[in-house]
């Protein structure tokens, strides 16, 4: 993909790189020599880098299977309230547990990354229902597994060493994923968004960076929170600056630009209209009493609900009484 130059760039360790690394299976220009990363690491960092604000305020992230690299930059973030699960100690996983059988109670997290997994867990369907169960509702989960388009899925948890190799790419692979995937998601509680690097990046910035055009990633909320949404936007095209041979190393990046709008909340309290009994002349206004009027501004400045409590202060300091 990518020839050797000193203009390579690795997202995943913010480093400048002489060249690329095979990977899995001699693939080559795959790892980055520093971090390890490989191609759908370092498009992941990117991602990481625009959601930034969302990982900062999440109570809690699950990343099933963890990478180094990434891993350190999820906790540089959010600290303890990162969570790596695996079945095994060689990821410096936080918690040793099943994919198909979590440890962890409904709606707990607000992020998740399930990168390459699937294809390894005999009961995906069960996984699947798992993932969509602790993750919390408007919340949303990214996704990535072997995908061929142009086929269903190729599946056999029973076949021997060998044949996996061949059928499936990898000896601990159960399964090819095909265009029934996102079918088996909705199936089992998870709405999916699909995109690839491809609409995200230039070439001449997939090229810098060691990224495969065609790396997939599936974006994922539970059936539940994307019904209960009104609207939800994301816009993940790239807006940072061309990368070439002549932008210094390490440089900063300001995208890919995501963009998720809640749904808007209008609350609207109700008017109450008070009939005063007829006078022959209007009597003087008379200004409300002070204390009353403190009291109820200091009650307003201590809510949290924001901008609809700015119309409620300017109610108060609008209000007059009227003498009966």
């Amino acid at each position: 993909m990518s020839t050797p130059t000193a203009s390579l760039y690795c997202p995943a360790c913010s480093s400048s790189v002489q060249e690329w690394l095979p990977g899995p299976n001699g693939r080559p220009h795959a790892r980055c020599p520093g971090c390890q990363a490989l191609e759908r690491h370092r498009l992941l960092a990117l991602v990481f880098s625009q959601l930034a604000l969302v990982i900062g305020s999440s109570r809690a992230i699950l990343d099933v299977a963890p990478q180094a690299q990434l891993r350190r930059l999820l906790t540089e973030r959010v600290g303890r309230r990162y969570v790596g699960l695996d079945m095994a100690m060689q990821r410096h996983a936080d918690v040793l547990a099943d994919l198909s059988r979590l440890p962890f109670g409904r709606d707990t997290f607000d992020l998740i990354l399930c990168y390459h997994v699937l294809e390894h867990v005999p009961d995906d369907k069960a996984a699947m229902r798992e993932l969509a169960r602790v993750l919390q509702p408007g919340a949303f989960a990214l996704v990535q597994v072997p995908y061929k388009s142009g086929q269903p899925t190729d599946e056999d948890p029973s076949a021997p060493v060998e044949e996996r190799r061949r059928r499936f790419g990898q000896d601990d692979h159960v399964r090819y994923y095909g265009f029934d995937f996102e079918d088996r998601l909705l199936e089992h509680g998870l709405q999916p968004w699909r995109f690839r690097a491809g609409d995200l990046l230039e070439a001449s910035d997939m090229d810098r960076m060691g990224i495969i055009p065609s790396e997939m990633v599936w974006l994922c909320r539970t059936s539940a929170g994307a019904a209960a949404s009104d609207e939800w936007t994301v816009n993940l095209r790239w807006r940072g600056p061309p990368v070439g041979p002549s932008v210094p190393l390490p440089m900063q990046f300001s995208a890919p630009t995501v963009q998720i709008t809640a749904p808007v909340v209008q609350i609207t309290a109700p008017t109450v209209k008070v009939a005063s009994p007829a006078v022959t002349s209007a009597p003087p206004p008379v200004q409300p009493p002070r204390r009353r009027v403190r009291r109820v501004r200091r009650r307003v400045g201590r809510s949290a609900l924001g901008p609809p409590l700015r119309r409620v202060r300017e109610f108060v300091r609008n209000v007059t009484l009227s003498k009966p």
